[in-house]
């Protein structure tokens, strides 16, 4: 998995990275989840940037 001489195609980036963004974006929801007050407005909305814009990748 970690050798150099292995060709990766671009694809396979752009799986890990929707991934990696869908992962983040579940975190963050189930992090707020044990707090009694409302998030931030920012963070509701860096979630739902991140939720619509998994399937796009």
């Amino acid at each position: 998995i970690l050798s150099k001489n292995v060709y990766r195609s671009v694809g396979w980036y752009n799986l890990i990275i929707a991934v990696l963004v869908s992962t983040l974006n579940y975190g963050l929801l189930v992090g707020q989840q044990e707090k009694p007050i409302e998030p931030p407005l920012g963070l509701c909305l860096f979630q739902v940037l991140l939720l619509y814009a998994v399937p796009a990748l």
